[in-house]
């Protein structure tokens, strides 16, 4: 599950109007002359009203100073306030593009030249929540946490970075904890806040500590609030998937991935509740959908491969021991340190009678998993089988090591039946 700090009040939208309406305004507006600081603060409000909707509270205490006669000095003035406020708006814009290309430092770094001109408290929670988001990308969870209680001791009322302190401790594994901040969130706005992420971030924690029916009310509740949040139809997914309820679940990831198409973790998801439904073929093609978006995303990988296993297991179970192989070696292909394939691969094998090609798999099983006891037991009863007493030997000790309970396994094992009456092996089992 993704949980990435929202910036929380500059859209998408504004990027683009901003970084062209700074342009065009600073150009424009430096031409016009002022006779008195009403002037000023009629035009200048008006212009930020409309075009972008940020008006200082301070900006007509500080120009009611300047006499009405004085238009020299209102210009100067002006001209003076006009940098400390875009140059803030800059960096806002800055900040918010930077973010959005995921090069948190250099968000970092234009949040502090906000800081260092801040005059306004709202100015200084703003940088700091959004500095707390950039930490929380760079894994940093700890000074994030700092950061969004800076944030509400100058604002007890931002549910943003209530919300994000949450992020930070579920990230933390405290989910406890971070559910505390959720609900003080809603609190604040019970329809917060943007996109519903509180609601949505409360159901992870929910999901973490295995309550996934609560947490179904409370991504019910994020997609009520905004119904395009992707996120909040993914992790609904999730928590059906857990309930063993798949088929409603696929409708989750098939919205989400509807709003986000490039969602690879959405499309993995829905490839695992097609695999638990035996819909192997449908589920690879999920799989393959996903590291298409996104190449480096090793659970897709995996996903793939168990999905290739788990149809090689079924094809064994019919019966289909040939067909079975061919899933098995697509699936090391894939992953050459896959354990559990080659340990199934040598299940197949044994079922058609190939028990030497069987013994490398499970020793190739072992090789890449050591504490892998289950493949040790098998091992050490085709060793027996193929009269290699003293590997038969070694290899149930070291899976009686891994787990006691094998001894009871290996007492009543046909396979061991060729060394059942070696002295090494009675110590072995009854020790």
């Amino acid at each position: 599950m993704r949980n990435k700090g929202l910036l929380l009040k500059w859209g998408a939208v504004f990027l683009v109007i901003a970084l062209l309406f700074v342009l065009v305004l600073l150009n424009k507006i430096e031409k016009i002359e002022y006779k008195d600081y009403k002037d000023i603060v009629v035009t200048f409000r008006n212009q930020i009203d409309k075009q972008k909707g940020f008006v200082p509270e301070d900006f007509e205490k500080q120009v009611k100073e300047i006499t009405k006669s004085d238009a020299k000095k209102s210009i100067e003035l002006y001209e003076k306030l006009q940098n400390q406020i875009f140059g803030m708006d800059v960096h806002k814009v800055m900040a918010y593009n930077y973010y959005l290309q995921e090069r948190y430092e250099e968000t970092i770094g234009e949040v502090r030249k906000v800081l260092s001109i801040a005059t306004e408290s709202g100015d200084s929670s703003w940088a700091y929540n959004n500095w707390g988001a950039a930490l929380l990308n760079l894994s940093r969870n700890e000074e994030a946490i700092e950061k969004f209680q800076k944030v509400v001791e100058i604002d007890p009322k931002y549910g943003g970075a209530y919300s994000n302190w949450g992020v930070a401790l579920v990230n933390l594994g405290r989910d406890k904890e971070a559910i505390e901040k959720f609900e003080k969130a809603v609190e604040i706005n019970p329809k917060y806040a943007k996109y519903g992420d509180a609601y949505s971030n409360w159901g992870v924690a929910l999901v973490n500590l295995g309550r996934d029916k609560e947490a179904i009310e409370k991504f019910q509740k994020a997609a009520e609030i905004n119904t395009i949040n992707a996120e909040a139809y993914y992790n609904w997914g999730v928590a059906l998937v857990n309930l063993g309820r798949n088929e409603e679940a696929i409708e989750k990831f098939k919205k989400a991935v509807e709003i986000n198409p490039e969602f690879a973790e959405a499309y993995s998801n829905w490839g695992a509740a097609l695999g638990n439904l035996g819909r192997y073929e449908e589920a690879i093609e999920k799989f393959k959908k996903a590291v298409e978006i996104n190449p480096k995303y090793a659970k897709a990988y995996n996903n793939w491969v168990v999905a290739l296993v788990n149809w090689g297991m079924d094809l064994v179970d019919l019966g289909r021991n040939k067909e079975a192989i061919e899933k098995f070696k697509k699936a090391v292909e894939i992953n050459p340190k896959y354990a559990d394939a080659y340990y199934n691969w040598g299940i197949a094998l044994v079922s058609l009678g190939r028990n030497e090609e069987a013994l490398e798999k499970y020793k190739k099983a072992v090789e890449i998993n050591p504490n892998f006891s289950e493949a040790y037991v098998v091992l050490a009863m085709l060793n027996s089988i193929l009269n290699q007493k003293d590997e038969a030997i070694k290899n149930l000790k070291k899976a009686i090591e891994l787990d006691p309970k094998n001894k009871e396994k290996a007492k009543t094992a046909k396979s061991f039946d060729n060394i059942r009456n070696d002295p090494e092996f009675k110590k072995l089992v009854e020790e």
